[in-house]
């Protein structure tokens, strides 16, 4: 909806150019003339501040430069009416049978609706949740999942050639941090003053000299490394197990939206037409081995 409105609006704004500089309006693009959702309804469906942006390029003050604007969108089909509001922004009101055709649109383009070029041939490495593995996953990471998923869809619909990455920071201090923390734990002496407080290191020290039942019976050197390296990998697992969990329920959240749609498809035909349900895909994992910075993607 955005490029639609946008393009009418770039063609106003490339008249008003060749009237003021001739040869000018080839240097907007209508990408940079973005509206916006209105935040209430009293200011129309959607805004622009683009006469805000561009007055200065005009040389004319920036409500003088939205009136004229306003003025000759309203020539454009589909938009009821168009009124300035404060020092300039641009807001729109669409007609009924423009919504309506909208509301088509949406349903005859379905999954692909939305889709478009804006960002074909970039190469984007999107990393998103990256939680360190010296602690669980809390409720903060699962938001970060959903967000840097969402984005993802986003870019990959806009065309982009996409790597979804989690980085696991397993190098350096915190990670000796770790290890003494779960040493202390081991011995049951207090967590060192800069270390990882809380239950779970209790309870990753108890999984640890299960595995290793002479952990304390090493070298003092040894009981460091194996204390660290041994509840790293636990950590890894619980990390990779969390993470499985939050992708499938972004997918049931999606095949839901998906089931939803096919419904209201099926609704809509007339009876006797034939009709199929909907393919089922698994959850994707982000997995990774250990290494100084892992980089892990997700495909």
């Amino acid at each position: 909806m955005t490029q639609s409105l946008s393009a009418p609006l770039l063609a106003v704004f490339a008249a008003l150019a060749e009237e003021r500089r001739p040869g000018w309006s080839a240097e907007m693009a209508a990408v940079d003339l973005a509206f916006e959702r209105s935040r209430t309804r009293d200011h129309g469906d959607w805004a622009s501040n683009a006469a805000l942006k561009l007055a200065k390029s005009f040389d004319a003050a920036p409500r003088e430069l939205a009136m004229e604007i306003a003025r000759r969108l309203t020539e454009t089909p589909g938009i009821a009416n168009v009124e300035v509001a404060g020092p300039g922004f641009i807001n729109v009101r669409l007609d009924a049978a423009a919504t309506g055709a909208i509301a088509k649109t949406i349903v005859e383009t379905g999954e692909a609706f939305g889709s478009n070029d804006t960002q074909r041939g970039r190469p984007i490495n999107l990393e998103f949740v990256s939680a360190n593995p010296t602690g669980p996953l809390h409720i903060g990471h699962a938001r970060w999942a959903a967000l840097g998923d969402s984005i993802g869809r986003l870019l990959l619909a806009s065309g982009a050639t996409l790597v979804r990455e989690f980085y696991i920071n397993d190098a350096g201090a915190q990670m000796e941090r770790f290890g003494r923390s779960l040493l202390a734990a081991a011995k049951g002496d207090p967590t060192p003053e800069d270390g990882y407080p809380g239950s779970y290191i209790t309870d990753l020290a108890l999984r640890v000299i299960a595995a290793h039942p002479d952990l304390l019976e090493l070298p003092v050197e040894a009981q460091l490394t194996t204390a660290r390296d041994r509840a790293y990998d636990l950590q890894l697992s619980d990390l990779r197990s969390s993470l499985a969990k939050i992708q499938c329920a972004l997918r049931h959240v999606v095949l839901g939206a998906r089931v939803a749609r096919k419904t209201r498809e099926r609704r809509s035909k007339p009876r006797g037409q034939g009709r199929r349900p909907a393919a089922r895909k698994g959850p994707r994992v982000l997995l990774g081995g250990r290494g100084m910075g892992t980089h892990n993607r997700l495909r």
